[in-house]
């Protein structure tokens, strides 16, 4: 009849705890793994989706309508620019005084609170200045935003709704100034911009509209 192996050199299972332990652990790694790989993939198509829009931007600026072009061919023009559509904004007028534009939905998580957040706030607010600037843009020149100063007085509930007008001036400057008001039409945010008109071939310094 065999020894019995003494209790000390038996393989000890370890405790019940010590395991739940273990497949926790196993599981969040996994689940952190899978989380890495979908970052890392989505950026990728962020980066492929970035190089896309500037050259679908360069070729828009090509396109601009004429000045004296109807309102409706202005309002197709704002709505096929890739960097719009990307903001999640819609055109719903644009003239010589300025530019109205709806944003339903933000493409980025809301504050705590269900609002939008301040950054977009100010990044929507941008690009409506942008737009309202080039329809009266003098012929070869383009936007870019010199000076950007937005002051929040409530929270944003979407849908917002963003009125641009813009402030005559010289040949080579636009003032736009961006009302923002929240769902119920209450006054949430105002933004304020200096554009500067640079050379539309590619001249000029800082980012286009």
């Amino acid at each position: 009849m065999p020894t019995p192996m003494p209790a000390s050199c038996a393989r000890a299972r370890p405790p019940r705890a010590t395991r739940a332990w273990c497949w926790r652990t196993r599981w969040a790694c996994r689940r952190r793994t899978r989380q890495l790989e979908q970052v890392t993939s989505n950026r990728s198509r962020s980066l492929m989706q970035h190089s896309a829009t500037s050259a679908d931007n360069q070729e828009a600026i090509q396109q601009l309508p004429r000045q004296d072009d109807a309102e409706q061919s202005w309002l197709d023009w704002a709505n096929g620019y890739s960097t719009l559509a990307a903001s999640g904004l819609t055109c719903t007028r644009i003239d010589a005084d300025g530019a109205d534009f709806v944003l339903d939905k933000a493409n980025f998580p809301p504050n705590p609170n269900g609002a939008v957040n301040g950054g977009i706030v100010a990044l929507v607010a941008d690009q409506a200045m942008g737009v309202a600037a080039i329809r009266t843009a003098p012929a070869g020149r383009q936007p870019v935003t010199a000076v950007l100063e937005t002051h929040f007085h409530r929270p944003a509930f979407a849908p917002l709704t963003l009125t641009a007008s813009v402030i005559p001036g010289g040949r080579t400057i636009r003032t736009v100034q961006v009302v923002v008001r929240d769902k119920d039409g209450k006054h949430c945010a105002s933004a304020t911009g200096t554009m500067s008109m640079t050379d539309a071939s590619g001249g000029g310094t800082g980012r286009t509209a």
